[in-house]
């Protein structure tokens, strides 16, 4: 998706510098936003598949269990099904770290 908006800026300063004439800027950036928009929205759509899928306590304490004998890998299968995202709010003299799991809607 990165690519896509890369690509709209560049039409952008292209158009703004005189290079692209309204017509054809008008054109192109219609059919990237429209990829960029059909990029969201399977990426939301994946991301929604992925927190319906119930997380079990069988999973979360086989994970603790296994923790210290799992490799890296598997850690971070395990995790993916379990973390939403992790947010990092930079203080000093440390950071503050929240991990929001995916059963929390809508953080």
């Amino acid at each position: 998706m990165t690519r896509t908006e890369q690509a709209i800026t560049r039409l952008t300063v292209s158009y703004a510098e005189g290079v692209l004439g309204l017509e054809a800027y008008r054109s192109a950036t219609k059919e990237l936003e429209q990829k960029r928009d059909g990029l969201m929205s399977t990426i939301n759509s994946a991301e929604s598949e992925r927190r319906a899928i119930p997380v079990s306590l069988e999973v979360v304490q086989s994970l603790l269990d296994d923790w210290d004998i799992i490799g890296v890998e598997q850690r971070r299968e395990m995790l993916r099904g379990l973390v939403r995202h992790v947010v990092v709010k930079p203080q000093r003299p440390r950071s503050e770290v929240t991990v929001v799991p995916i059963w929390e809607a809508g953080v």
